[in-house]
């Protein structure tokens, strides 16, 4: 699944939740009207809740490069952009190439993960995978005829921050011929007592060859950590329930907001604005490594681990 379906989905299960949202707060108001997306024709009566405009926050776009995930744990501000089942999963697959890959000492003294391993070398499901790729992929180093795996690696991509901005309006009369404000005071009321919304959230996007590759590093893993990773794999790839607060917006400039009425062919009367905030579009890219960069004490250990 690519950043962009996973986007469309995303925003569309948010619009339902919107929906659904203010159907319960009419209901629980004792309103029978029917609650839209769009204005009804005429002077039809209905709750519309409808989504106007979109705006990226904080900027255009995204200036942060993309994030490191093998060979130490994310930390401080980067760690806050990247799911945490991510964080778990790269340290899971950290742990295990460094139980897994030969390990050499750098000109420094410090022993690290061999940059590239003879693919007869290593364990039977990643000398497979390895052998699946083919001699002539990038994951493979043909030396004087002998194929050579190079290792990972994988980064995270930031994604944006996407605002929604939704208008409210009880749009028809009631009986009296008075603009049906009641109903939209239970739904500002609403929004103080249930200000939030949940959205399934589809899973980063990672090729299925990158996955075969976790589920072979973990056959290969010794022990627990490749179950560890298994569950991290597991973990990372499944949809997962994300909520959002519901926020108020302030009006735009007046005339901006009688322009808007004025292309919607509707007459100014009461209206409420909100605002949702989504982080989108971030995703994990994995490559060969060019250099070894798995310390043999870049994670911590338990007592009494190899």
């Amino acid at each position: 699944m690519n950043p962009y379906l996973v986007t469309r989905r995303t925003v569309d299960a948010v619009h339902g939740a919107m929906r659904g949202w203010a159907e319960g707060l009419a209901r629980q108001a004792g309103s029978e009207d029917p609650v839209l997306t769009s204005f009804p024709e005429g002077d039809g009566r209905a709750l519309v809740v409808l989504p106007y405009r979109l705006t990226l926050w904080p900027k255009l776009v995204e200036t942060l490069d993309s994030v490191p995930l093998l060979g130490a744990p994310v930390r401080g501000a980067h760690q806050a952009s990247i799911p945490q089942a991510w964080v778990d999963l790269a340290e899971a697959a950290t742990d295990c190439i460094r139980g897994t890959f030969p390990t050499v000492k750098n000109k420094a003294g410090i022993t690290v993960v061999r940059p590239t391993t003879a693919v007869g070398d290593l364990p039977k499901p990643l000398s497979a995978w390895y052998r699946t790729q083919g001699a002539d992929s990038v994951w493979v180093n043909v030396a004087g005829n002998k194929p050579s795996a190079r290792l990972p690696a994988m980064a995270w991509v930031p994604g944006i921050k996407l605002r929604v901005h939704y208008l409210v309006q009880a749009a028809g009369r009631d009986d009296a011929l008075e603009p049906n404000v009641g109903l939209l005071a239970a739904v500002t009321v609403g929004l103080h007592h249930q200000r939030t919304i949940e959205v399934p959230l589809p899973p980063a996007p990672l090729g299925p060859e990158y996955a075969e590759f976790f589920e072979a590093l973990a056959k290969s893993c010794p022990d627990e950590r490749g179950e560890r990773l298994q569950g991290a794999v597991a973990a990372a790839t499944e949809t997962r329930r994300h909520r959002l607060t519901i926020l108020p917006h302030e009006a735009p400039a007046s005339d901006d907001f009688a322009e808007i009425m004025r292309s919607l062919k509707r007459p100014l009367q009461p209206t409420l604005l909100l605002m949702l905030q989504l982080p989108l579009a971030g995703y994990p890219l994995m490559s060969p490594s060019v250099t070894p960069t798995f310390h043999t004490d870049a994670l911590p250990r338990d007592e009494g681990a190899p």
